[in-house]
């Protein structure tokens, strides 16, 4: 039998055999497990770059982190450097204190000690007068500043005065 035999014994070319139309039940599946692959790819691509910014500032904090602890070294440094006695000494010298030898010690007279008196207390028509005048608050102050001013330099001219009639000591070891 040929193929050519075949063909024209059977009828059947013409003829379309009947086809099945697929459930509606395995369409709506067939969509749902479509859209749940493309909402899975929007997820992981979101996650992706997501990820992918979390890195780049990662990355940003760690090097202000570095850089943040560098200050904190150089200004470590810095303070140790400022706290040194040579430093000292030499902030001392700019604003023209002297250095004083060891064996000297200054005494100061009892008479002189810088305290404020007490001040009598005022009647009670007095104070409201005063609680009104912000100014006259402030020139009290100032006349209280200039009185502490000028005992202090009656008390360094003392010190000044004593350092002088003192004669250093020499120390054999």
């Amino acid at each position: 039998m040929s193929r050519k035999n075949i063909s024209r014994n059977n009828p059947t070319k013409n003829v379309r055999p009947e086809r099945r139309s697929i459930p509606w039940r395995y369409r709506l599946l067939t969509l749902v497990c479509g859209l749940l692959l493309v909402v899975g790819f929007f997820f992981a691509a979101r996650q992706h770059f997501a990820s992918f910014d979390f890195r780049v500032k990662n990355s940003r904090l760690k090097k202000k982190v570095e850089e943040l602890e560098a200050d904190k070294r150089r200004l470590m440094l810095a303070k140790e450097i400022a706290l040194s006695h040579t430093e000292i000494k030499k902030a001392a010298k700019k604003i023209g204190l002297t250095d004083v030898p060891g064996n000297k010690t200054v005494v100061l007279p009892t008479n002189t000690s810088i305290q404020e008196k007490p001040r009598p207390e005022k009647s009670l028509a007095e104070k409201p007068k005063q609680a009104s005048s912000a100014s006259a608050k402030a020139e009290e102050t100032k006349r209280e500043a200039k009185k502490l001013e000028s005992k202090a330099k009656k008390s360094q001219e003392l010190k000044d005065k004593q350092d002088k009639n003192k004669t250093p000591q020499i120390v054999k070891k």
